[in-house]
């Protein structure tokens, strides 16, 4: 049989294009990291995996995908019950499936690469299979918060008694998500083995192009929305905000929404747009495959009005590091990035504090724009993708 021989294995259950996307792809994109001999392993409805491939300058990088088994979504309720009764099964099958997918590779370090927790996950499966092959050398990276199952809650605490003897250490993308997962686990308890490696950003050059998309007819205050469309991100709570604005201040602004969502929702938004006469006010963009940094350059002014958490927050971050202000909710990790209160930090889904933050956009954004240039200086610092890359490469391959 041909011997596989990989510097690092990576898991990865994931469907949409994000914030952990984005991760994976700095850092696999460093230095220490460029010439090294990945192999990911992920789910074939994964429908990040052509971003990734497009984006990756490591050529060293193998993707194997697996038929994913611990998270799969039916329309039909007898389906979903079904299948909720089904899960215990299925992840053990998930194990052997693991035990297979990993037995053409050396015992090279694994990454289990978890976005949110709290469920049956392959990134778990995996990490049994891997121990049950003999490898010692195994990770687990939590990117959000914990989500409570409606059902086998005692079994997976149990399942993460021994996941937590399995790791050798358990990395977080911030203390806010250290401490959500915390809370909610009961055995992720070893102080000595949890550790926070903060999210990097990676400078990029910026292209001198100007997007026709956001061509104006008139001067207008430029307002970007740039994640997923869906309900926790807060769309709606902009709509809401601007819908309470004075008709003089509307006729200042213009937001952009840039990102995918289900058709659905998306309809209901425009609906609801057009019913309160605000269509001259909102433009949905849906996914550009231009960089982020092009497209956020583009503004005058984020907005990140996430409602329920936020583990790191990429796309505000970078705004920043752009010297974009960005008006951020006050979830999750941005206190961590902004270093404390802020007058850029927002309570989360107030309406009208919003909008009067808009507002007071619209008269002066010299307070902003002076607040922005202070937590730039702190992200060059303290988030960047070199300082992130050598915590990592120092634990995974050193």
């Amino acid at each position: 049989m041909k011997n596989y021989s990989y510097d690092l294995n990576i898991v990865w259950e994931n469907f949409e294009l994000g914030g952990v996307t984005t991760h994976l792809v700095t850092l696999l994109n460093q230095k220490n990291f460029i010439n090294k001999k990945i192999h990911i392993l992920t789910n074939k409805d994964n429908a990040a995996i052509k971003n990734l491939k497009s984006s990756l300058i490591n050529q060293n990088v193998k993707i194997t995908k697996f038929k994913n088994l611990n998270c799969i979504f039916f329309e039909n309720i007898i389906l979903k019950l079904l299948y909720n009764a089904l899960r215990p099964i299925l992840f053990f099958f998930s194990i052997i499936q693991f035990y297979n997918l990993l037995k053409k590779f050396k015992k090279t370090p694994m990454l289990a690469n978890c976005g949110g927790y709290g469920n049956f996950r392959s990134e778990m499966a995996a990490i049994i299979a891997s121990k049950l092959r003999g490898n010692n050398q195994n990770f687990l990276l939590i990117h959000h918060s914990f989500f409570k199952p409606r059902l086998w809650n005692f079994l997976i605490q149990i399942i993460n008694y021994f996941i937590y003897r399995i790791i050798i250490r358990l990395i977080f993308v911030s203390e806010a998500s250290k401490t959500n997962i915390l809370k909610n686990v009961l055995f992720f308890k070893n102080k000595k083995k949890n550790l926070v490696i903060y999210n990097g950003l990676e400078e990029k050059p910026l292209k001198k192009k100007f997007l026709q998309k956001f061509k104006t007819k008139k001067k207008l205050l430029k307002i970007g929305v740039l994640s997923r469309v869906e309900k926790i991100k807060g769309h709606e709570q902009i709509i809401n905000s601007v819908e309470k604005m004075s008709k003089l201040n509307r006729s200042k602004i213009i937001i952009y929404f840039i990102g995918g969502g289900k058709k659905s929702y998306v309809e209901n938004l425009k609906r609801k747009i057009k019913s309160i006469n605000l269509s001259e006010n909102f433009k949905f963009c849906g996914y550009l495959r231009e960089e982020s940094n092009l497209i956020l350059s583009h503004f005058d002014l984020t907005l990140s009005m996430n409602q329920d958490f936020e583990g790191f927050g990429y796309s505000h971050v970078e705004a920043l590091s752009l010297n974009i202000p960005s008006f951020v909710s006050n979830v999750g990790a941005a206190e961590e990035i902004f270093g404390g209160k802020n007058i850029l930090l927002l309570e989360k889904n107030d309406d009208l504090v919003l909008k009067k933050k808009i507002e007071e956009f619209i008269r002066d954004s010299s307070n902003f724009k002076k607040e922005t240039k202070k937590i730039r200086s702190r992200i060059k610092k303290k988030f960047n993708a070199k300082l992130m890359s050598d915590k990592f490469f120092s634990i995974l391959i050193e």
